[in-house]
């Protein structure tokens, strides 16, 4: 009888002892509640920084947008804990058109199929910060229950770069043009010679004509003409 009662507590600590376990090993659910309001005094918008084009440039038709996108460096309440969004409104576009969502760092946009002329882009990122402001806790179903409290305010900051992209490509000449002038005096300075050669000579008769193409006739007496 008294092994019996001693085996009976037994079970019956094993078994409260096993659910208090099983209590303690359910993790307890954690809830966050968000409340949208202002910026805090000294919080900062992201920082967006334009690499290339250099504003007020003239870039050629390859040229790349490319710019790096990060948080400010405040601290505490006023920190923005995280990108959100980023997108651009540029002059040959309709609408905004997004580049990343939830990242930042370093972007790059080929612009070499936008056509030529005075163009403009204006980039924006989204930052969003979170201020805890208070916890508590409700024990439902045997759970206890854990809910945190945040401000939550958003931030936008950007940034604009105004260029010109070059419609029409170098001009490359169609000919040599040092080569072609020095065939011309060249030309000038042998006709120069014949003519002083020619003018030597008793037998030789020189006829110049106007000014215009014309071909320059040296006739030598009795003997042969060119």
């Amino acid at each position: 009888m008294f092994m019996t009662a001693i085996v009976l507590l037994g079970l019956l600590f094993l078994a409260v002892g096993g659910a208090f376990f099983v209590k303690s090993a359910q993790a307890n659910p954690i809830m966050n509640v968000y409340r949208d309001v202002s910026p805090p005094e000294g919080a900062q918008p992201p920082i967006i920084t334009i690499y290339t084009p250099i504003n007020s440039s003239v870039c050629p038709n390859d040229v790349k947008l490319t710019f790096y996108v990060t948080a400010s460096k405040t601290r505490g309440d006023e920190a923005i804990d995280a990108i959100t969004k980023i997108y651009y409104k540029a002059s040959w576009e309709t609408s905004t058109v997004t580049v990343a969502e939830k990242r930042s760092g370093s972007f790059s946009i080929d612009l070499s199929d936008v056509q030529g002329g005075d163009l403009s882009v204006k980039i924006y990122a989204v930052g969003v910060g979170y201020i805890q402001t208070g916890e508590d806790f409700c024990e439902e179903d045997d759970l206890v229950w854990s809910y945190i409290y945040y401000d939550r305010f958003e931030m936008r900051g950007y940034s604009t770069v105004s260029f010109t992209k070059d419609p029409i490509p170098p001009y490359a000449p169609a000919f040599p043009v040092t080569p072609v002038v020095a065939s011309i005096a060249t030309v000038a300075i042998v006709s120069l010679g014949f003519l002083l050669y020619f003018k030597k000579r008793k037998n030789v008769f020189i006829k110049l004509f106007p000014h215009g193409a014309h071909v320059t006739l040296a006739f030598v007496k009795n003997k042969f003409s060119i």
